[in-house]
């Protein structure tokens, strides 16, 4: 049976992070500026909130599976132009964003900055974060997710971006994205991938 995505309700948020953070936890990401799994685990659901709630809520659409209480997975997306999210949210962003990295905070300023000089010009919808509760990962989540996303992609007519670790190339591909470039920073695997907008 193929996952049931819906939009998230203003009580699903939590939780949706909640198993965004779990579903992250391994990512090369933030083992790259959280290598120690223990600081790890206690400060990414604080970061992933600053991120996806506080920084960029008001940035696009937060898909769910699963039932209140009991969500399997969840996916953020940007629509196109949302990249600034604006001084107030700025601002407790990075205080968030500092209390979870600490000493990282430079790295992952760094990372932000590629991150954003690596997307393309042109309009495109961004898959900011994908996930699936560890348990209930291979189960369809994230497939079922990201085709919803590219349903508004598709309406659109316009491109889609994202990031993702190299052994994750093969599993995007099969959605029409194409790898782009790896992102220039020392320890961290990374790649950007488009797909690129239909041609009129």
């Amino acid at each position: 049976m193929t996952p049931d995505v819906r939009p998230a309700t203003a009580t699903d948020t939590s939780a949706a992070v909640a198993v965004l953070a779990r579903a992250f936890d391994e990512h090369v990401v933030y083992r790259w500026v959280l290598p120690e799994d223990g600081a790890r685990r206690r400060r990414l659901p604080g970061l992933m909130h600053t991120m996806v709630v506080t920084m960029y809520g008001d940035a696009g659409p937060l898909d769910v599976v699963g039932e209140p209480g009991s969500l399997v997975g969840a996916a953020a997306w940007h629509r196109p132009g949302a990249v600034d999210p604006g001084g107030l949210r700025m601002v407790r962003g990075v205080a968030g964003i500092a209390w979870a990295t600490r000493t990282r905070l430079v790295d992952w300023s760094r990372l932000g900055a590629a991150l954003e000089e690596m997307r393309p010009a042109e309009p495109h919808w961004y898959l900011f974060h994908v996930g699936a509760e560890p348990s209930a990962q291979g189960r369809g989540v994230g497939s079922a997710l990201v085709r919803r996303g590219l349903e508004r992609v598709d309406a659109d007519g316009v491109a889609a971006h994202l990031e993702c670790a190299p052994d994750l190339v093969g599993y995007y591909a099969r959605f029409g994205f194409a790898e782009v470039d790896v992102v220039p920073l020392r320890g961290l695997e990374l790649v950007t991938m488009t797909r690129c907008a239909p041609r009129s």
